[in-house]
């Protein structure tokens, strides 16, 4: 049996366990090895970038735009098919609250996108009518986020204002997400968020959205047909190509198309991201050996 000093470090220090419930780093290279944390830690390893965990990150739009603004993103989902393609290097499968509780203390700042089917617009018809299954997360959400005394966001849909506090909108003619058409047609993609945050936020002018100019979208249950469109409807629909989805939204290849209909743009968390970052505390991470 190899010697203990031949052990390799554990990379993430999420191996705690509380009342039967037990996280695991995926991707660690002690983990991959076989090797059981021993409970001792050392506090001595820094990171170079700041850490920050994302509960509910899904596939990783919000992810790649807090990797491209400087942050070290530990990606947390309930979903293991979600976060095999969620870009991240440090990755928890778990129950987000579970996740928050054991791993909060060791980061820097959380970012959270709790689930936005108890408050989209597409289940609205099902909650007037008593019949929506989908949990309301924000309020509780926020709680536990600002328990652990440190920076936080709360990135949701816009039928969740009521239970956001003081959000910002970003919307994608901010950032002037756009996409050509199989025919050649400039799409420009609106796709409204609110972002509530702990630490105040600048945010650029909400363009007019111009009634000439041809929008659309990605999300589910949508018109697909083009011309209806834009000949009778006069509004948006969702190109079916995938790449041209992928392209609307800033680039998000990696993603399947329910990851393309649940994700934020990149560059929603990238923006919010830099002006998180300067707020930050230097942070470690505590590794386990």
């Amino acid at each position: 049996m190899p010697d203990a000093n031949d052990r390799p470090r554990h990379s993430v220090g999420v191996h705690l366990r509380a009342g039967g419930f037990g996280v695991r780093a995926v991707g660690c290279p002690a983990c991959d090895a076989g090797w059981r944390p021993s409970g001792s830690r050392d506090a001595n390893e820094r990171w170079d970038k700041p850490l920050l965990l994302e509960v509910c990150a899904g596939e990783g739009g919000s992810t790649a735009g807090l990797l491209q603004a400087g942050f070290e993103v530990i990606a947390n989902d309930n979903s293991a098919a979600r976060l095999k393609r969620n870009p991240a290097k440090y990755k928890v499968l778990g129950d987000a609250f579970d996740v928050l509780a054991a791993v909060g203390p060791y980061v820097a700042a959380t970012w959270a996108g709790w689930p936005c089917q108890g408050y989209s617009a597409g289940t609205r018809s099902m909650r007037a009518q008593g019949r929506s299954q989908h949990d309301r997360l924000i309020a509780a959400g926020r709680a536990a986020q600002a328990a652990l005394g440190i920076p936080y966001v709360i990135e949701n849909v816009e039928g969740a204002r009521r239970e956001l506090v003081e959000p910002v909108l970003l919307c994608g003619r901010t950032f002037s997400l756009t996409a050509i058409d199989e025919d050649g047609t400039l799409l420009h993609l609106d796709r409204h968020r609110l972002i509530e945050s702990s630490v105040p936020l600048t945010v650029p002018p909400h363009p007019k959205h111009d009634r000439w100019l041809q929008v659309a979208g990605v999300y589910g249950g949508a018109r697909k047909d083009k011309d209806e469109a834009r000949n009778v409807r006069h509004g948006g629909y969702v190109p079916p190509d995938a790449g041209i989805q992928s392209d609307l939204l800033g680039g998000v290849g990696w993603m399947s198309t329910t990851g393309r209909y649940l994700c934020i743009p990149p560059v929603y968390a990238y923006y919010v991201g830099r002006q998180l970052l300067d707020a930050v505390r230097p942070a470690n991470l505590i590794s386990e050996v």
